[in-house]
């Protein structure tokens, strides 16, 4: 029988889903000033101390060296969960935390035939690129893009068809795959992330500094889209204040509004985006003032 197990991150107290499938993980440990009283990210081989910016990475490494014994492996967050089920949103309010904590849904169920299950993309105004650009450092998106580059040249079209020409946002890092799906991603993104790591300029922005942590939310769908796997997108049940139906309300509004206008766009983006030949102009203009 296949054994899953999906580790959920967590960083400060709360409720935390731990179950035969969820094992709890206190990421970043080696830096807190808390003990959780469950498993942390700082034995074996391990990277805890980058936490402030790797994030939830910190977790995924340890579990890629020390998690064994495991045909599935996925990552999940204490407050962010893949919603196996419905689909929706649980707020603290309305959420039954028992029956969660008591429900076991086979993942293997929901993956079926696809190679790895990733979180619902939400949509956005502007590319998947020039979101990150305008919401953190624009210099960091082209040492990422350099270095990957670099060592996979053949990524160069994923990359200007999912960073410059797609508008679908997949956040958290958060994903459920096959061990050796797993270890094929851990083994390409890893080591790129410590070589960027020589090239970015941390920043003193808390925010900012989790700089690691973002670009593998364009680095994790940029894998799974160059080497044609079957993605499986599924909901993420995120616990917080709202009710699901206001939530649900929202993303829906949102997702239409800004896929409107995004692809109203297109025609002006010719000339500032990333179109064919533009975007290859565009791109390596920019990379060559990088120097790595």
């Amino acid at each position: 029988m296949n054994k899953s197990k999906i580790i959920v991150c967590a960083h400060k107290k709360d409720f935390v889903m731990n179950n035969e499938l969820y094992i709890p993980l206190q990421v970043g440990k080696s830096v807190s000033k808390i003990d959780l009283g469950f498993l942390g990210d700082d034995t074996g081989d391990n990277i805890s101390a980058k936490n402030p910016y790797f994030c939830e990475l910190t977790g995924l490494y340890w579990a890629w060296k020390n998690l064994k014994d495991v045909d599935y492996i996925g990552l999940a967050h204490y407050r962010r969960y893949f919603d196996f089920m419905n689909g929706g949103y649980v707020s603290y309010k309305d959420a039954d935390f028992s029956e969660m904590y008591s429900s076991y849904i086979n993942p293997l169920e929901v993956l079926g035939d696809y190679d790895i299950i990733l979180p619902k993309p939400s949509r956005m105004e502007t590319s998947v690129g020039y979101d990150y650009i305008y919401a953190h450092v624009m210099e960091d998106f082209y040492i990422m893009n350099r270095i990957i580059l670099k060592h996979y040249p053949d990524y160069e079209r994923t990359i200007i068809d999912f960073f410059y020409r797609d508008n679908r946002r997949i956040c958290f890092n958060m994903f459920f795959t096959s061990r050796e799906v797993c270890d094929r991603y851990c083994e390409w993104l890893f080591p790129l992330l410590f070589e960027i790591e020589k090239y970015v300029k941390l920043s003193n922005y808390k925010f900012q500094q989790r700089v690691f942590g973002f670009m593998s939310e364009l680095m994790l769908p940029l894998f799974c889209l160059h080497n044609k796997l079957k993605i499986k997108y599924v909901p993420v049940c995120m616990i917080g204040t709202m009710t699901c139906k206001e939530n649900k309300l929202k993303m829906s509004f949102l997702n239409f509004r800004n896929n409107i206008k995004f692809y109203l766009s297109r025609p002006r983006m010719k000339n500032i985006d990333c179109y064919g030949r533009k975007c290859h102009v565009d791109l390596y203009f920019k990379l060559d003032n990088i120097n790595v």
